[in-house]
């Protein structure tokens, strides 16, 4: 015996369960109209393709631009610290940047957890026959933990070396890459600048993206070569605790703290040295950016309202070609909706084929120019995704008006005309 719920709810379905199958087989019979059509129509098919595949590159090659740019940002943070503060010593400064700023600062702020200070030295590396313009980099070994680097082989530089300022050194990634062509160049002795060094260790590569922390700090330990601070090319005679740098780094608890310690470093560095945080790198950058998201959001649109003309002047003309084509099918049985879907699903083909052609040809494009130009796109899924679907979506839109139009021919009319 069927229960009463059962038996109406079932005599209930049925009525549903006929409508899901006629509007199934009215748009599988849309689609295969009009994939037939585009078929017919190479011409026009590779057109509207090519419309919106080119919107899509360009597209798809800005965004790329935006989200590496953020990526990078990040990283730069993270290999820079976000709890730390930066005083550069400018190009011709006139007052000198000593490690004298750092007692001073651990007098003026008594939460400072630890402070390193940074001497560059441009010269040229030569190991065998091996030359390599690089950055010599004097260094603390307290700057090794405060910058986050870890040898990928070898040591780093230990308290006594710094006391003693041994001539020993640590190769960064890139450079180690580049000396390693002529022989491994752990435990060899190079000079640099008219000194000789023994390389102790490597850098590991992913931590000597502070070449991220470059742009934060202006390092590159990547391409550098680390020695003790005072053992660096062209040393100075100066006492251990006013020795000049370029680079005084001030690591605090938090980055909230960091940032209240740059606001108060700013009148007190010398004269020519600026204050820096990463947290003020990421204001810079949003500032920078919201205009670039704007541009780019304004590039998206020309670009979309360009390709949506086109798609929907080809799609017109297609109608005007195929009037004959219309009006047969009027006449032989087929409803303005059979019509209407049908060009509704042509501009649905040509937006998701063009859509998934742009994101192919414009992830090309940004991985081929813009990694020469040595930026690194970055592409996100749900990105693409999403720029898939509204290509599908903005065919459809495109299609509404033609779609329009060629339900609205009079059969009659049609077949009289031609």
């Amino acid at each position: 015996m069927i229960p009463m719920g059962e038996f109406t709810s079932a005599a209930e379905a049925t009525p549903s369960r006929k409508a899901t199958v006629a509007t199934d087989e009215t748009w599988a019979r849309a689609a295969e109209a009009a994939v037939e059509a585009l078929r017919l129509d190479p011409q026009r098919t590779r057109a509207g393709l090519l419309c919106v595949a080119a919107g899509a590159a360009v597209v798809v090659a800005l965004v790329s631009i935006v989200q590496g740019g953020r990526r990078e940002l990040l990283r730069s943070v993270e290999a820079a610290g976000p709890s730390n503060v930066f005083v550069r010593a400018e190009r011709g400064a006139p007052t000198p940047l000593t490690t004298a700023g750092i007692e001073a600062a651990r007098v003026r702020f008594p939460g400072l957890v630890g402070a390193s200070g940074v001497r560059a030295v441009p010269a040229v590396v030569r190991s065998g026959t091996a030359e390599v313009p690089a950055t010599v980099y004097g260094v603390d070994p307290e700057a090794l933990a405060l910058f986050g680097l870890k040898a990928e082989r070898g040591r780093l530089l230990g308290a006594y070396d710094g006391r003693s300022r041994a001539r020993i050194g640590l190769l960064g990634a890139r450079l180690a890459a580049q000396l390693a062509r002529h022989g491994d160049p752990l435990g060899t002795r190079l000079s640099a600048g008219g000194e000789t060094y023994e390389v102790a260790g490597l850098l590991r590569g992913s931590a000597a993206v502070a070449g991220s922390g470059g742009e934060l700090a202006g390092v590159d330990w990547d391409s550098g070569l680390l020695v003790p601070l005072g053992a660096e090319p062209r040393s100075s005679a100066s006492p251990p605790g006013d020795y000049p740098v370029d680079l005084l780094a001030l690591r605090f608890a938090d980055p909230a703290e960091a940032a209240s310690a740059a606001r108060l470093l700013v009148p007190l560095v010398p004269a020519g040295s600026a204050v820096t945080t990463p947290t003020q790198a990421v204001e810079q950058y949003r500032a920078a950016h919201r205009s670039f998201d704007r541009v780019v959001l304004l590039v998206s649109i020309l670009t979309a309202a360009s390709a949506a003309f086109g798609v929907t002047n080809l799609l017109r003309a297609s109608v005007r070609a195929r009037s004959l084509e219309i009006g047969l099918r009027r006449a032989t049985g087929a409803r303005r909706e059979d019509v209407r879907l049908q060009f509704l699903a042509e501009g649905l083909l040509l937006g998701l084929g063009g859509g998934l052609l742009g994101i192919l040809l414009g992830a090309l494009l940004s991985l081929t120019l813009l990694s020469r130009a040595g930026w690194t796109p970055h592409f996100a899924p749900g990105t693409l995704l999403l720029l898939a679907g509204g290509s599908a979506a903005f065919g459809i839109a495109a299609g509404i008006r033609p779609a329009n139009e060629a339900a609205a021919l009079d059969p009659a009319a049609t077949l009289r005309l031609e």
